[in-house]
């Protein structure tokens, strides 16, 4: 396998989902112990990070738009988030019975 280009350190548990930002400015990364971080993919520096942001590991994270960020947990949440230059603002949470909810589609999901 080639090595990586770059690593970016930060999590301190496996890392579950990430996704780019459709303008390939930001990565997001969600991990086991429930953090999502921001990074900034010029820099590769983490801008924005939300420990304990979900009760339990991250199952996805993508963008809805340029400034919303929508993760899933096994905690049975699914959150909107409104993306500021400095922080992730909590804007709704769904509670769900089940941490599938929407796995794999939930992007499209209408709150």
């Amino acid at each position: 396998a080639p090595d990586p280009v770059f690593v970016l350190r930060g999590h301190r548990s496996d890392v579950h989902c990430v996704r780019f930002h459709p303008h390939g400015d930001l990565l997001c990364s969600g991990d086991a112990a429930g953090e999502i971080k921001m990074w900034n993919m010029e820099t590769k520096r983490c801008i924005i990070s939300l420990p304990s942001c979900h009760q339990n590991s991250l199952l996805s994270v993508d963008f809805l738009s340029n400034d919303e960020l929508l993760s899933q947990a096994r905690d049975g949440c699914t959150k909107l988030w409104k993306i500021t230059e400095s922080d992730l603002v909590e804007i709704k949470t769904i509670h769900t019975d089940s941490s599938t909810f929407g796995k794999g589609c939930f992007s499209r999901f209408s709150f």
